[in-house]
């Protein structure tokens, strides 16, 4: 349909694609847009030639097309029966949905619809509208994925969300691919996507997220086949607040969240994985979310044990502090490291090392060789003024 009707004053207008407006004799009387109001609101403005702008009262759906269907509320209270128009999905003011009209080429007409309301990721990974005004849509979404905001809006990343509008009767294909600026953060019971730099403006989600030494991800559903998106992300140990420091996304704004540890495949030779929660608190409330991070140990300037988060993404080879605190012991033949996980938790972890490794291992921590079996040596790691720093080497002779 090129036009949606309604009754204004007795009257029947046509609001065209081309954002004209007739009446009943095909005269241009005046011009349409979407109202801006606030709080903001689902409406028509119509700018009639012959008296004061017209406010009109708009109810929205998306058909299986993807295509926009429109109720517009008459003067007498009723509202039109639902019109479909032919256009492509677009974004407006880097937060909201909008809707640009086309004609059977697929080039924009004048005509153009903002469709207010709050978004979230549903269970069939699409994207429900909760409109302002009350009513719900969704749009069949193709694909969901995130990266770095390279300057459109505010917020340091970017969630990109495809989708396809198909109009005048499947005859024309109209894909969409919607970037919403912003910035991941946690809430009550989740994380959002604070969209705009706008705070209370998000886009939800419905499934969970989970840790990995990549940044995280994003799952929705059962079975095989449940990760939706990557994101990237860092974790590091805030030794003044006993806590984890997450950085979500691209930000370097970063969210504190008590951990809980345990080794998930054993360590050799230093390397291993860490499998756990992070809890956040935010909003009024607390939600986990899973956490599994691939490890290397090594050993910084100072011999310090260090624990790196190590992976490969598409500029190849990654790798950063952890930042961890703990005690070294070592032991008959084994170096463990006690590894704080919260202010009163820690996670003993066997590192792996055999043979002349072992020799090597304990130089670097303890800055001398092997001792007799069950003497026990021992030095704790922590932080100072921005610094990792080793205690003396306590030794314990066997008993």
């Amino acid at each position: 349909m090129d036009s949606i009707t309604c009754s204004v004053g007795g009257k029947t207008f046509n609001l065209n694609a081309d954002g004209s407006v007739t009446d009943s004799s095909q005269s241009n009387v005046g011009r349409w847009k979407s109202a801006v109001t606030t709080p903001a609101s689902n409406a028509l403005t119509l700018s009639l030639t012959t008296a004061a702008d017209v406010t009109l009262t708009a109810k929205y759906t998306f058909n299986t097309n993807n295509q926009l269907l429109v109720s517009l509320k008459n003067d007498d209270g009723s509202f039109t029966p639902l019109q479909v128009l032919n256009g492509r999905l677009v974004v407006h003011n880097n937060q909201d949905m909008g809707y640009q009209l086309v004609d059977e080429s697929g080039d924009d007409l004048a005509g153009a619809i903002t469709v207010h309301g709050d978004l979230r990721l549903d269970d069939n990974n699409d994207l429900t509208i909760r409109l302002a005004g009350g009513g719900v849509a969704v749009i069949d979404l193709d694909q969901v994925s995130t990266g770095l905001n390279n300057g459109t809006g505010t917020g340091d990343d970017v969630m990109t969300l495809s989708a396809t509008s198909f109009d005048f009767d499947g005859n024309l294909m109209m894909p969409a691919d919607i970037s919403l600026p912003g910035s991941f953060k946690p809430a009550a019971n989740n994380l959002v996507f604070e969209l705009n730099g706008n705070t209370g403006v998000n886009l939800t989600f419905s499934g969970t997220f989970k840790g990995t030494s990549v940044g995280f991800e994003y799952h929705q559903g059962s079975g095989t086949s449940t990760l939706v998106f990557t994101a990237s992300g860092s974790y590091r140990w805030d030794s003044g607040k006993a806590a984890f420091t997450v950085f979500l996304g691209n930000s370097a704004n970063g969210f504190t969240a008590q951990g809980s540890l345990s080794v998930e495949d054993a360590f050799d030779g230093g390397k291993g994985t860490l499998n756990g929660t992070l809890t956040f608190s935010a909003g009024g409330g607390t939600f986990n979310i899973g956490l599994t991070l691939n490890v290397q140990q090594k050993w910084d300037a100072n011999n310090c044990i260090v624990f790196n988060i190590e992976f490969q993404d598409v500029n190849g080879h990654v790798s950063y502090d952890l930042g961890v605190e703990g005690t070294a012991k070592f032991l008959n033949g084994t170096l463990t490291f006690d590894l704080k996980f919260s202010s009163t938790g820690a996670l003993t972890i066997d590192l792996g090392y055999t043979g002349p490794n072992i020799s090597i291992a304990v130089n670097l921590t303890f800055n001398q060789g092997v001792p007799n079996v069950g003497v026990t040596l021992s030095v704790t790691i922590s932080w100072q003024n921005g610094q990792r720093i080793k205690s003396p080497v306590q030794v314990t002779p066997a008993t």
